[in-house]
């Protein structure tokens, strides 16, 4: 989540720099993300549990801010945007101090949807551990700083080299549940992230980002334990239950 907020702000204080009206706004934002960015990397490595109130204070705080630049700042006036109502000419109309505030919190939130999917399939996936690393708060600084630099080259070295065992898992019906159910979610989250900037097919995007996050929803075991017609005592589907070897791999994960 640091991370998270500390390329959301400096994304802002970046793409800020072309709006002539943002004034210090964009170095306003990054100096606040940069703070709330050092005061969240304290708290975790300390194993505090008052980090998540600090992104929450971070998040109304934007909220606020942007309600007020969107409602008391004019919109643009651009003759060369015609008389088109498409999405991205009402965005072109509005403030710049508007538009970069909202990066911070789009930005991090896409990417934590996204990324905290696929990491949720990689901790329930039978897996090979080509790359050890260890981020307990418990050891030495130098060694625990070395492990957080290179725990995402690790992480996505071992997903990579687990991919084949987990699709043999998938295909034989040995594998924990969540994994394919994080997999819609993750691609349900990026979707409407990649295409919101694709003036024409934004609403396409945020409609398939809908349905693969519902999915998802759907695949899940924990969802759904009896299905039965409304009113009677048919039942359509039983309970389910998770593969034995499913299960002894996510507790090994969990380890």
């Amino acid at each position: 989540m640091r991370g998270l907020l500390l390329v959301g702000a400096f994304l802002a204080f970046v793409v800020g720099r072309r709006y002539a009206d943002a004034g210090s706004v964009p170095l306003i934002v990054l100096l606040l993300g940069l703070g709330f960015g050092l005061a969240v990397a304290i708290e975790t490595y300390f194993q505090n549990e008052r980090w998540p109130r600090i992104v929450a204070i971070g998040v109304i705080l934007a909220t606020v801010a942007e309600i007020l630049l969107a409602s008391m700042l004019p919109l643009k006036a651009d003759p060369s945007l015609g008389t088109g109502h498409t999405l991205t000419a009402i965005g072109a109309l509005m403030p710049g101090p508007a538009r970069v505030v909202t990066l911070p919190l789009t930005v991090p939130g896409g990417l934590a949807l996204f990324l905290g999917a696929v990491f949720s399939a990689y901790v329930f996936m039978p897996k090979r551990r080509v790359l050890a690393y260890s981020l307990d708060a418990g050891q030495k600084g130098d060694e625990f700083l070395f492990n957080l630099v290179i725990a995402p080259v690790a992480i996505f070295v071992n997903l990579s080299a687990s991919l084949p065992g987990a699709i043999r898992a998938l295909v034989t019906g040995r594998i924990h549940s969540r994994v394919p159910a994080t997999i819609l979610i993750a691609i349900g989250g990026f979707i409407p992230t990649f295409t919101d900037s694709l003036d024409q097919w934004a609403t396409l995007g945020r409609f398939l980002g809908v349905v693969f996050l519902f999915a998802g929803f759907l695949v899940s075991i924990e969802v759904f334990r009896e299905i039965r017609v409304p009113f009677t005592s048919l039942r359509l589907a039983r309970p389910r239950h998770e593969h034995a070897l499913a299960s002894r791999d996510s507790e090994a994960t969990a380890e």
